[in-house]
């Protein structure tokens, strides 16, 4: 054993060591049973390929429980931008348009569009998560949307349920698409279907919320484990590239 893991292994078998090492295998053996196979994201994206920067807005309030994303789901979008450089987006869920944001500061002229029920909203067409019907009483998805950016990328806020919404109308196909609507199995199938046909040759599909506090995103996307869907270690995000 080198002298640094043989220094790491002391660490842990500290008094204050004892909790972290407690912690870091709970998490281990929490991501191992998710379903889809890990990947960092230093598999994915060269850090060491070149000087680059990304940006990540600090937003001046409170996090929403299973809404909001962590700072290391923000890195990760924020690299994936940068590496996959994708001219046109698709978001379905936008809350309070921080993901949009987010995706338009790290992107260079893009059309990013981006789907949220409408202010007047009474019910959903299919059934949704029951965290979903909190969530929505705390939307406000123009918050952080903008019409335009320093980067030139262009936003255009779309209303609907995307249960009845017609993706097609739009006249667009995209190479990223960005999921994180409703939580139930029913709207996720619904929205990744719509969207696949969609998809540019080896665009990327991101879901969000790929975390046990949505098993039934976790039953769905897990469908995808022999087309090649991850798990991107450390967040709770699932990915996987379209190929047509």
């Amino acid at each position: 054993m080198d002298s640094s893991r043989w220094t790491k292994v002391k660490a842990y078998f500290s008094l204050i060591g004892i909790p972290e090492s407690v912690n870091d295998l709970k998490l281990g053996v929490r991501r191992s049973f998710l379903g889809l196979p890990r990947k960092e994201i230093t598999e994915l994206i060269n850090l060491e390929s070149n000087e680059f920067e990304v940006i990540i807005p600090n937003y001046q309030h409170d996090s929403v429980p299973n809404a909001s994303l962590s700072l290391n789901d923000k890195l990760a979008i924020a690299l994936v931008c940068h590496h996959l450089k994708p001219q046109t987006v698709i978001e379905i869920g936008t809350f309070r348009g921080e993901t949009t944001d987010l995706i338009a500061r790290n992107l260079k002229n893009a059309s990013i569009f981006t789907l949220d029920l409408p202010p007047d909203f009474q019910s959903h067409q299919e059934r949704p998560d029951i965290s979903d019907l909190d969530v929505l009483q705390l939307r406000q998805p123009d918050f952080y949307v903008a019409n335009s950016y320093a980067s030139g990328s262009q936003i255009q806020q779309l209303y609907g349920d995307s249960a009845v919404f017609n993706f097609k109308e739009l006249n667009q196909s995209f190479d990223l698409a960005f999921i994180d609507g409703a939580h139930s199995f029913e709207y996720v199938k619904n929205d990744t279907e719509k969207l696949i046909p969609l998809m540019n040759q080896g665009g990327w599909i991101i879901w969000d919320d790929y975390s046990f506090n949505f098993p039934e995103v976790i039953k769905y996307v897990n469908l995808f484990r022999d087309r090649g869907a991850f798990h991107i270690y450390g967040t709770r995000l699932a990915a996987i590239q379209v190929h047509v």
